[in-house]
């Protein structure tokens, strides 16, 4: 019955999607590109008896990428990989490009769902961390489609806003074959919205499993060589309120280290325009990462991280970093990576996500 008025409120939004997705692709170009496939149109071909892989966006995908390619090694069904983002849609194509089949994610709108279902006819649905959709689960369901909630996290927060639809909740939930969480907490929070023991395990997070490749430590010491003997500190995945706290503590800090390097990444690189704008308007000397193909200029206080996909080669070419998403009430963002290069980690108030 929950899920019976869900799909009926769901369709009366479909006005809203598509002013919102306006809205985006003035912002963010990328998002008016490919717009068929998340409606369920123009999808690749062979894809039949695939694994579908879902991962939002570039988060998800670069922390579920250790599992797809132990997938690649050991299965011979081809694996299809969504995302929601153009960012995370580049991410996939350009870490595996050639050995998965990547297009965006189907709205949760039934028409939509079905049309997607019926294309590329998917052996099992994987999906990573919190990205739950009604729609989804129960057409999956329907067709016997075995779905998975992989690296599954349920903060303390997002509970409380699903005691709210309690009801939908479980029976969303009840629809998935196997929820594979982080840790006791969250199972203890997902068996409180009715998932059944025998339903849920935890075996830690995926993001633990972080390897680093030799080529990343070989791109992290060529980009260190752009500017010898400075001691650079990074300020990584930052949101809309947090630049302006770190540019003041940076020109702060100017004071006392002259040739101090601050490495300033958001979390959206749709943003760096507003950024390098904000820069101007403090008279702070900057360089975006894009344009960085020779030595970097001492005067240069400032490198703008506006490139996809290279956080970890950064965060390796620093000696301090400090990790977004935690001064403003957001929530935080993964320290694994740092702590994995060895990369002494700062942190805000705000980290419980």
């Amino acid at each position: 019955m929950w899920q019976r008025l869900y799909r009926f409120f769901i369709y009366l939004a479909l006005p809203f999607v598509l002013v919102r997705l306006w809205v985006k692709q003035k912002k963010v170009p990328e998002y008016a590109l490919r717009i068929s496939e998340r409606f369920g149109f123009q999808l690749p071909a062979e894809t039949e008896g695939c694994l579908w892989i879902h991962t939002v966006s570039v988060g998800e995908f670069l922390a579920a990428r250790p599992f797809i390619l132990a997938l690649l090694k050991e299965r011979t069904e081809p694996i299809l990989v969504t995302t929601m983002t153009p960012t995370g849609s580049q991410c996939v194509q350009k870490h595996l490009a050639g050995q998965v089949v990547h297009c965006y994610a189907p709205y949760d709108f039934g028409f939509c769902v079905r049309r997607f279902l019926h294309q590329v006819k998917p052996k099992a649905l994987i999906v990573f961390e919190t990205e739950i959709w009604p729609n989804w689960l129960y057409f999956t369901h329907q067709k016997k489609i075995p779905a998975l909630l992989v690296n599954a996290r349920l903060s303390q927060r997002s509970f409380e806003r699903y005691q709210w639809w309690r009801h939908l909740a479980q029976e969303v939930l009840s629809q998935f074959s196997m929820i594979i969480a982080n840790e006791q907490a969250d199972v203890d929070r997902f068996q409180a919205l009715g998932v059944t023991a025998s339903q849920i395990t935890a075996t830690g997070n995926i993001k633990f499993d972080l390897e680093i490749s030799p080529d990343v430590f070989d791109r992290i010491h060529k980009l260190k060589s752009k500017w010898p003997h400075r001691l650079a500190w990074i300020a990584a995945s930052t949101h809309e309120g947090e630049e302006d706290i770190i540019l003041n503590t940076h020109t702060r800090l100017l004071k006392k280290y002259p040739t101090l390097l601050l490495i300033l990444v958001p979390r959206h690189p749709e943003r760096s325009e507003s950024i390098a704008k904000m820069l101007e308007q403090k008279n702070i000397s900057f360089k975006r990462k894009t344009n960085l193909d020779s030595m970097l200029s001492p005067h240069i206080q400032v490198l703008l991280g506006d490139t996809l996909g290279e956080l970890l080669v950064m965060y390796g070419a620093s000696d301090v970093s400090f990790v977004g998403g935690s001064l403003v009430p957001r929530g935080g963002h993964n320290i694994l990576e740092p702590i994995a290069l060895n990369i002494p980690v700062i942190v805000g108030p705000y980290i419980f996500n």
